[in-house]
């Protein structure tokens, strides 16, 4: 592996990362949960059943 493919692995974990280390990535799954959980109740309302994921 070269040095220039080392670093760009580097910054390509460094960037996943970032999101954990700032919350932004715990935010955003707390924004998802509650779109869902939204969602599910609205479902239920119609009378639906909410989806599940096989």
């Amino acid at each position: 592996m070269t040095k220039q493919q080392t670093l760009a692995l580097r910054l390509v974990v460094i960037e996943g990362l970032l999101p954990l280390a700032t919350g932004d990535y715990a935010a955003a799954l707390k924004r998802e949960r509650d779109e869902l959980a939204i969602q599910s109740v609205e479902m239920a309302d119609d009378g639906a059943e909410p989806a599940t994921a096989t």
